[in-house]
């Protein structure tokens, strides 16, 4: 603070209040000082002695929840941001009252197992007395509850006495070979998702080659022509796409569907499979677009946003010879290539 402004005490103590919760003191590793830091900034660090001072109760005793209460506002709030309290165990949102609960015991008791065991040599545990035991407390995933179901009543110790340790004894050093092996190729081990609908940021989402991914990633979700509102909005509710997107793409998803050349791929006769995942003997995943099946045969869509290429002719192909491998007979394919003048590309 004195480097950038005068070393007034006063003005520095009104500073610090305005401050004090965004400002910090990193400690360099080596030096001989108390380290003060959350459990989630713990995480893989170990340290000689653990000092663990209090409750996790965090700032407010309740947490937040998004529900669907379409049926209460008779439709028209599709999705509404609730409180949750005891009061929704008997409420239409008990089923997600009660995920929520159970994920906020499972999200502690993982706290719990990172600050247990970041101590090399001791570890010191403060906790509030037991306050009336009741059901809610039992389950509040507060630290003196954990402590409760083990039975703690006071004061528990485990292991040696301070004075039998030592803190500075250092662990010879073990010294073995590692007999050579042969590299192993990660690409045998490893797949790559072919599918990443959040691999672009809102931020970036003006530029037209973002967009394209957006439109796809609607056609790809598209089962008929009335859910496009639908998903637009999951999608930008989910923060996938902006507001402005989120309109864009019901007109240019509208404006596609409604062309006559598009109409017999959206029929109601179809059993439509979307994005589904296909499974090869040899581990390989293909991903067709769109995928309708009737008793007479069978069409596979591909959905591309941008110009022509032989790539996506060939992996139409391959899906096709996958499907017949499957069974599938009568197989039609075809290439929708939404920025063509020629918009359906028969293969």
């Amino acid at each position: 603070y004195s480097e950038r402004n005068t070393s007034n005490l006063s003005n520095f103590i009104q500073w610090w209040d305005e401050n004090k919760q965004k400002e910090t003191i990193v400690v360099p590793e080596g030096v001989n000082a108390i380290q003060v830091m959350t459990i989630h900034k713990s995480k893989g660090l170990a340290f000689n002695v653990v000092m663990i001072p209090f409750n996790w109760e965090g700032g407010k005793n309740y947490s937040e929840i998004w529900v669907d209460a379409s049926i209460q506002t008779n439709n028209l709030l599709h999705n509404a941001l609730i409180k949750t309290s005891r009061k929704l165990e008997n409420s239409d949102f008990s089923k997600e009252y009660k995920k929520e609960q159970e994920l906020r015991l499972l999200d502690n008791l993982n706290k719990l197992y990172v600050a247990t065991t970041r101590s090399k040599e001791r570890l010191y545990i403060y906790s509030k007395e037991y306050p009336k035991i009741t059901d809610s407390f039992l389950r509040s995933g507060k630290l003196n509850s954990f402590l409760y179901h083990y039975n703690i009543s006071n004061t528990l110790e485990i292991g040696d006495s301070f004075e039998k340790h030592s803190m500075k004894h250092k662990p010879s050093l073990e010294v073995f070979s590692c007999s050579p092996r042969e590299k192993i190729d990660w690409r045998n081990l490893v797949s790559l998702n072919k599918s990443s609908e959040k691999s672009w940021s809102i931020d970036s989402q003006n530029s037209v080659k973002d967009f394209g991914k957006l439109f796809h990633l609607v056609l790809s979700k598209v089962r008929y022509r009335e859910d496009i509102d639908q998903i637009c909005l999951d999608l930008y509710l989910k923060g996938i796409c902006s507001k402005d997107n989120r309109f864009k793409l019901i007109s240019a998803s509208k404006k596609l569907l409604s062309d006559s050349r598009m109409q017999v791929f959206f029929d109601d006769k179809w059993e439509v499979k979307n994005e589904r995942e296909i499974l090869t003997p040899n581990g390989e995943i293909y991903i067709p677009d769109r995928l309708l099946v009737s008793d007479e045969k069978t069409i596979i869509l591909d959905y591309k946003t941008g110009t022509p290429r032989k790539q996506y002719v060939n992996q139409i192909i391959q899906y096709s010879n996958i499907l017949q491998l499957m069974g599938y007979s009568n197989i039609e394919k075809y290439l929708i290539y939404t920025n063509t003048v020629k918009l359906v590309h028969k293969v």
